[in-house]
């Protein structure tokens, strides 16, 4: 459901107006018949909701918004707004920070083990490119499928 017609729908009632009075409104402000139902959890003639236009952006920039959660620190982007809301955006979002958290920990261990880390780091970095190439697919995708390796580990995660 629209975020914006909810808002004016709680708005609305605070201040007072029936609910009938608000769905006369949001018609006559251009929303469809189908929109201001699904607001209400009234259901479609059909027994489906129909997408809007703000619906399927909404979608679009939560994909976004998880594709940045595997850029490094970016995830820290889509945890600081809205989209952390949205489960999708979650799952990667703790994905993309135990990536961010495996390339560092690669870095800091191969670091301080310089002859095996000279030989190591190039493969371990090759790998997480890899993860993190498969991260940006399945959130490209619409996809919520545990990243090889380091996964099962962003569940440990909890916000």
């Amino acid at each position: 459901m629209d975020s914006q017609i909810q808002n004016y729908i709680n708005q609305s009632r605070a201040s007072g107006q029936t609910d009938e009075q608000i769905k006369t409104a949001l018609l006559k402000s251009g929303w469809s018949q189908a929109q201001v139902n699904d607001a209400f959890g009234v259901p479609n003639p059909q027994g489906s909701t129909i997408p809007s236009m703000a619906q399927s952006q909404s979608a679009s920039n939560n994909k976004l918004m998880a594709i940045i959660s595997y850029f490094g620190i970016l995830w820290i982007i889509p945890l600081l707004t809205d989209a952390k809301n949205d489960s999708f955006v979650k799952f990667h979002i703790k994905q993309g920070i135990i990536l961010t958290i495996s390339f560092f920990v690669v870095w800091v261990v191969g670091g301080m083990i310089p002859i095996l880390g000279w030989m190591a780091i190039p493969i371990l970095n090759l790998i997480l490119f890899v993860i993190f190439i498969m991260g940006i697919i399945n959130a490209s995708s619409g996809k919520q499928t545990y990243l090889p390796i380091i996964g099962k580990l962003a569940d440990n995660f909890k916000f």
